[in-house]
């Protein structure tokens, strides 16, 4: 109509950086909605990159002709090239996408880079149709589903490049004539390219081969289990890639992880110990891919309960991540957090909180403090700390390692579900039972659909549950959450793995309260025989089982043999942690309750005092009958109030 406005022939009309090579062009011509699309991906690209492709600054200083000849010919980096190379810019954007820049550029390569490239075609016949077709691939993106973008094909690249430089290809061909001794470089170059290009085919076909077992035509109507399929892969790895030694090594590595972390150990070691055995071979002993082969192998042999060697592959780790990526990488705080766990786990707290520290000065000095790669070190630390009775310094650390895990894997990744578990136990530990059930119900959630029902990721909050529902006298539920447990327990780790003594005592306590005090001695026996074996006479999983016996000692009267069982704990946890230390404080608060029964309060109320030096305090204190023979005297009435004012 006759209100109807045009942009004016050769006039500038829009916003440089957003603008499609046709606007550029200022004739008027093929201005339609494609325009538009290119402008949407150029606000895809600054949303996933966190800049625009190209530099304002760079752009808005070249002359008036340079800018549109930039904006018509110029192809921009994609969106995965170019947040790794934008320094402390690259670092921001990945900090504000809760990742780090790595892990940025892995999520946009690939589907993400062709859906905004396509968006941004320079020909506009091959970009989107309309925004409607743009934002339908970004569903299927999201879904998970094959995407219509695709990268464009060498011939079209080839006559793009003739078309914009047609002079500079003729000259070229000219050039070329006087070259051809570089006709044999290139034969080698062809020669390496046909290698890598059959390398891929093969591993290719290995995959394919592997994901045919999960057809059910295929296998006539019987799908391959998880671990079937497997099985599989390590026979096809090993039989058809043995020319192709580092991609069989990464393949070996990834299979053998899925083992371990599936539970299934002695089917784990054969691919990782041949992983790290190709790529010592090929690569030598410094080289980033030994230390990710030293960190698997160093987490299988932890589950194994091998301490020892798992301290050494992780420590190895560590010096070869020094060498081939610097001394303050994120893969050496990863492993010095391994590192700092295995240490804690064998009773060297020292060198423990030496090596978690150091990781975390690491983790805060590369601006890494806001990554899920912190929750490598914060968990095994906070662990630490609850077993030092440090609750309050260990909370905030897991609700942070929570918070960050959820946002980056969901809220049912098994990471979420073990530190939702860990949080559980810092809130059964200090008696916030009401806030303890919820979590643990939860990673029970968590682990049962990402892991199945069998994975020994479920045993921790399957024991927690199970006694507070012996605290609220529920044994028959009880019975059943710690007879499954167990059972996961001695399947998956075997009968006297370490982990089973989590178990193995709160059981042997619920087996007295049904009466069956010959089968709980034995449960608790076998818990402090599986703690010697493991970690020696010195050491607080051993205290803790003495002392797990000295309380059934306590329940069936026997306040002598309970109190000399006490008493052994407390020189081990003295001889761990120093005289004084807070981890201190329950067991000598129990040993009150046995001499305030044994009739001898003057003892009781030393042990008290001396509780109260290791800074213990505890509601608990003002309903426990085992001191009704104390109340009304003076000396425990000041005991109560500094109890209250503490608290």
């Amino acid at each position: 109509t006759e209100r109807t406005l045009f942009t004016e022939l050769g006039q500038w009309i829009g916003t440089p950086e957003y603008m499609s090579p046709e606007q550029a062009e200022l004739t008027g011509l093929d201005v339609d909605t494609r325009s538009d699309v290119y402008s949407l991906g150029v606000v895809l690209y600054e949303l996933l990159a966190g800049t625009p492709p190209f530099d304002s600054k760079h752009l808005r200083t070249a002359g008036f002709d340079e800018m549109r000849r930039r904006i018509r010919e110029e192809e921009p980096p994609k969106p995965s090239t170019r947040v790794s190379s934008l320094g402390d810019a690259s670092r921001t954007a990945a900090k504000r996408r809760r990742t780090d820049i790595q892990g940025l550029a892995r999520t946009l390569r690939g589907d993400l880079d062709w859906i905004v490239m396509k968006a941004m075609e320079k020909d506009r016949t091959r970009r989107y149709g309309s925004p409607s077709d743009l934002a339908a691939d970004g569903g299927r993106y999201l879904r998970h589903e094959p995407v219509a973008a695709s990268p464009p094909s060498t011939i079209y690249r080839l006559h793009k490049f003739v078309r914009r430089h047609r002079a500079g290809v003729a000259a070229g061909l000219l050039v070329a004539a006087a070259l051809l001794a570089g006709v044999v470089g290139t034969a080698m170059g062809v020669v390496k390219a046909r290698s890598e290009a059959e390398t891929a085919h093969q591993v290719s076909e290995v995959l394919a081969g592997l994901f045919t077992d999960l057809d059910p035509g295929a296998q006539m109507g019987q799908i391959s289990s998880t671990t079937a399929m497997l099985d599989r892969g390590v026979e096809r790895i090993t039989s058809e890639l043995a020319e192709q030694p580092l991609v069989q090594a990464r393949l070996l590595e990834t299979v053998g992880n899925a083992y371990r972390n599936l539970g299934r150990f002695e089917e784990a070691r054969p691919p990782l110990e041949q992983a790290l055995q190709l790529r010592e071979a090929n690569l030598g002993a410094i080289h980033a891919a030994v230390g990710d082969s030293c960190v698997s192998l160093g987490w299988l042999e932890y589950w194994t309960a091998d301490y020892e060697r798992a301290r050494a592959l992780f420590e190895r780790a560590v010096t070869v991540y020094e060498q081939a990526l610097g001394p303050d990488h994120w893969a050496v705080a990863s492993s010095l957090g391994a590192t700092g766990e295995v240490c804690w786990r064998t009773g060297v707290y020292s060198d423990a909180r030496a090596a978690f520290e150091r990781s975390l000065a690491i983790l805060r000095a590369t601006s890494m403090e806001d990554d899920p790669v912190v929750v490598n070190t914060t968990l095994p630390y906070a662990l630490m700390l609850m077993s030092m009775a440090d609750y309050e310094a260990a909370q905030p650390l897991l609700e942070r390692g929570l918070a960050l895990s959820e946002a980056r894997f969901g809220p049912d990744h098994p990471t979420v579900g073990t530190l939702v578990a860990v949080l559980g136990r810092c809130f059964h530990e200090t008696l916030r039972l009401d806030q303890s059930r919820p979590l643990f119900e939860r990673a029970i959630e968590i682990h049962e659909r990402a892991v199945g029902p069998d994975h020994p990721n479920l045993i921790l909050p399957l024991t927690k549950l199970g006694m507070l529902d012996r605290r609220e006298r529920k044994l028959e539920s009880a019975g059943a959450l710690l007879e499954r447990a167990l059972a996961i327990a001695e399947r998956a780790l075997g009968p006297d793995h370490p982990e089973l003594i989590y178990v193995l005592e709160p059981y042997g306590h619920l087996l007295h309260k049904r009466g069956d005090v010959e089968d709980a001695r034995a449960m608790l026996e076998r818990a402090l025989r599986i703690a010697e074996k493991h970690f020696g006479p010195v050491h607080l999983e051993v205290a803790r089982a003495v002392e797990m016996l000295g309380f059934q000692s306590y329940l069936a009267g026997e306040y002598d043999e309970g109190l000399r069982q006490y008493g052994r704990a407390l020189e081990i946890r003295e001889e761990v942690f120093g005289a004084g230390h807070a981890a201190s404080g329950w067991n000598l608060y129990d040993q009150a309750c046995f001499l305030a029964l044994a009739g001898e309060p003057a003892a009781a109320l030393a042990a008290l005092h001396r509780a109260l030096e290791c800074g213990w305090a505890n509601h608990r204190i003002f309903e426990d009958d085992d001191f009704d023979s104390l109340r009304g005297n003076p000396d425990f009435d000041a005991i109560l109030a500094e109890v209250r004012e503490r608290l």
